[in-house]
């Protein structure tokens, strides 16, 4: 999972998602900022529930988090850190023993775009 952190530099692209909403659902910007804002609100709820349950060292609970950004990142076109999402969610669905401190941490780093939009 470490190597994951390190092959997914690239940040998520915030116009690349707003072209694929307009695109793929034909939403206004005013929808799209909406979606955009929903999804900020959803990710950082999940997220805190990840770290919640890694804490507690919860698998099933860090498993459906992770499941939950997974869908999220795929509502908003962005498979590679769909993919990046899922690989968390498998691992921890299977108890493997990962850092998945630092992959969550990667993961909302490489998210860190979104979250700054406002």
């Amino acid at each position: 999972m470490a190597e994951q952190a390190e092959n997914a530099k690239l940040p998520i692209n915030v116009q690349k998602v707003r072209k694929h909403l307009k695109d793929t659902f034909k939403l206004s910007p005013d929808r799209i900022e909406f979606v955009l804002l929903g999804a900020q609100q959803s990710m950082t709820e999940q997220f805190a529930s990840a770290f919640d349950a890694l804490s507690k060292s919860d698998w099933g609970a860090l498993s459906l988090a992770a499941h939950s950004i997974k869908g999220a990142l795929l509502n908003l076109g962005d498979t590679h850190w769909a993919e990046y999402a899922k690989e968390i969610e498998l691992a921890a669905k299977a108890e493997d023993e990962k850092d998945y401190f630092a992959a969550l941490h990667g993961l909302k780093e490489g998210l860190a775009p979104l979250f700054d939009e406002k």
